[in-house]
């Protein structure tokens, strides 16, 4: 309960968020942001004032365009990140200026952003707002762990992985025409397995429960078993139920919950059983990532196994083929 209060997105964030995934977004359209919550206007203002700049401003959309539209995002963003997950204020200097770094609050949200742009990849807000979505656990991890070292490694470990796999997505979804669930391609893949993080902010004996399961040789299957015999829910649930409480990601909640077992979800919409699907080739290719020899490389049956058996846009010798491709992403 505490945890999915702190995952909550507020109404402002979430605003914000999807005022930027729209291209005309202005600086008058932040700016009532802003004015619709006297809060952040005021510490917004701060912010201009410690900058020696607010005395020639005419107006809140002219300290906007001042600060630039992503820096008045993300210090929105991170004014908000404080109060709602770490219930504090920024600190005051003694000059009355406010400490506060958004770079030091949300390191994963902008290192996102910052790759997309970099690789020229599309939905490069959507991007921002799923490394959001670990900075706000690493922010619950340093406000609530026993164990704040490992939780923070295991978040790390948690979001190279899906970065990897979110780059194989990016890759695999331009041989699918038409696919309607594209804005959210990326960021699913990069927060498919934020469960784990949540399960071990939850329970501290998740990590001894992995220590033991890497020493048996289990197959995915019966993994996800014992973790539900063991904590009565897998990481797969409470990634797709997080999703639901970090608003922005409404949309592809079944497709993380179902990111194993894509083929549950033939009956639902087409795009989120593609989206499902391409979520569940890519992580599978990130786990077992190797060039594969020719079509009858045993690799290929761990990067589509039965679960992906009616999922038909990939086979065996357009794989090996698509290695080329995504070749660099492990460098």
């Amino acid at each position: 309960k505490n945890i999915a209060h702190k995952i909550y997105q507020p109404a402002t964030s979430y605003e914000i968020l999807r005022a930027f995934s729209n291209i005309d977004v202005t600086a008058e359209k932040v700016a009532d942001f802003l004015k619709a919550n006297p809060y952040y206007q005021f510490h917004f203002l701060k912010v201009i004032e410690s900058k020696g700049m607010r005395e020639e401003l005419p107006s809140l959309d002219a300290a906007v365009v001042l600060l630039g539209m992503q820096n008045s995002r993300n210090l929105i963003v991170a004014l908000q990140l404080m109060r709602s997950v770490k219930g504090t204020h920024p600190e005051t200097e003694k000059e009355g200026n406010l400490k506060i770094s958004p770079n030091e609050v949300i390191p994963f949200a902008l290192k996102t952003e910052e790759l997309l742009i970099s690789k020229k990849i599309e939905y490069a807000d959507m991007g921002y707002a799923a490394g959001l979505f670990f900075d706000v656990l690493a922010l619950i991890t340093n406000e609530t762990s026993q164990d704040k070292n490992r939780v923070l490694a295991l978040i790390d470990e948690v979001y190279s992985h899906g970065l990897r796999t979110a780059q194989i997505g990016a890759e695999l979804v331009r041989y699918i025409p038409d696919f309607s669930y594209s804005k959210y391609l990326f960021s699913t893949c990069l927060i498919h397995d934020i469960g784990k993080i949540i399960l071990a902010l939850l329970d501290s004996e998740y990590f001894s429960f992995c220590d033991i399961l890497s020493k048996k040789e289990l197959n995915r299957g019966m993994r996800h078993f014992a973790e539900n015999q063991r904590f009565g829910v897998d990481h797969a649930f409470l990634a797709g139920v997080s999703c639901y409480y970090f608003r922005m990601f409404r949309p592809i909640e079944k497709a993380v919950l179902f990111h194993h077992d894509p083929y549950l979800l033939k009956n639902e919409k087409k795009g989120l059983y593609l989206l499902a699907s391409l979520v569940s080739l890519s992580t599978n290719i990130a786990r077992h990532f190797r060039k594969p020899e020719n079509a009858t490389d045993a690799i290929l049956s761990q990067w589509k196994g039965p679960e992906l058996r009616e999922f038909r846009f990939f086979d065996s010798k357009n794989l090996v083929g698509i290695w080329k491709k995504l070749e660099s992403i492990g460098k």
